[in-house]
């Protein structure tokens, strides 16, 4: 795909405002032309008691991370990197990478028509390829006091008398990025303009991001879980996972309430892996 020279321009802060209709996901918006990391900004505007919603964009990530420590590269102006401020009750924590998950795919379907799947745990996808990713990370103090605060994945919920402090959710999206152009990518990974054949406005993708966002953290637990259970393409397929540094392979049979992954094993035994525990490929 050959690049265009309007797809470098910086993000039009004024078109998203005009685009935007959330109640609190967004606001405020931070935008930095370029960050270390996003989720690294929004952890740090936590601790300083930043709002839930507040969002940290950035134009360009140079040390942008995944799950399980991948790079995520973010070329400047390519691509959508942001990491929005939540402070869910504890209970909550579990789902937010489906409400994440979720909130991009059909934010891409609402703004492109595609519709893509989601490979568990995070991988939004289109034709196979990896579009968009999600990494949650979160913070609590044991008894809701004031001790020093403690990183959780996101996972099966701890013990009681555990209060979260807050919970960051880091999305990116190749929105018009040339995948083509990074050769350590270039067969797993795509982007919506290369899907489409076209290029995006990134703001009319954000807006719906930070919309579909709201929306699924807002639904009833039953109405995301099902929603997002029917763009799953993991489920029903023989799969090959690494847990707890052991590598396990089974029939990846269904997810429970969590989100968690039930892995049904060769001799009929099952097994929840929970959600930032496991690397999947397809089994051969």
């Amino acid at each position: 795909m050959k690049a265009e020279p309007h797809l470098t321009l910086s993000l039009d802060l004024a078109a998203l405002r005009q685009r935007l209709h959330t109640q609190f996901v967004g606001r405020p918006f931070h935008y930095y032309p370029s960050l270390p990391s996003t989720m690294d900004t929004a952890q740090e505007g936590a601790r300083a008691g930043a709002p839930e919603g507040a969002a940290y964009f950035a134009e360009e990530q140079t040390a942008g991370r995944g799950r399980l420590g991948r790079r995520w590269v973010t070329p400047p102006g390519s691509s959508l990197a942001l990491s929005v401020l939540l402070r869910p009750p504890l209970e909550r924590l579990p789902r937010l990478t489906v409400v994440g998950a979720l909130a991009v795919a059909t934010a891409i379907e609402q703004a492109t028509a595609l519709r893509p799947a989601i490979k568990w745990p995070n991988d939004v996808r289109l034709g196979g390829r990896k579009v968009a990713g999600i990494l949650v990370d979160s913070s609590f103090q044991a008894g809701g006091g004031q001790g020093p605060s403690t990183p959780l994945r996101t996972g099966p919920a701890g013990g009681s008398g555990q209060a979260p402090g807050y919970a960051i959710v880091g999305i990116g999206v190749n929105v018009n990025f040339d995948p083509d152009a990074e050769p350590d990518i270039a067969a797993v990974a795509t982007s919506l303009a290369k899907e489409l054949g076209r290029p995006l406005a990134r703001e009319e993708a954000l807006a719906a991001l930070l919309e579909q966002l709201e929306r699924w953290y807002l639904a009833p637990k039953d109405e995301a879980l099902a929603a997002w259970r029917q763009r799953l393409e993991t489920l029903g397929q023989r799969v090959v996972v690494q847990w707890r540094d052991v590598w396990e392979e089974g029939l990846a049979e269904a997810t429970d309430d969590d989100g968690r992954l039930i892995l049904r094993r060769d001799d009929g035994s099952t097994v929840a892996l929970a959600v930032g525990e496991v690397s999947l490929r397809s089994a051969t």
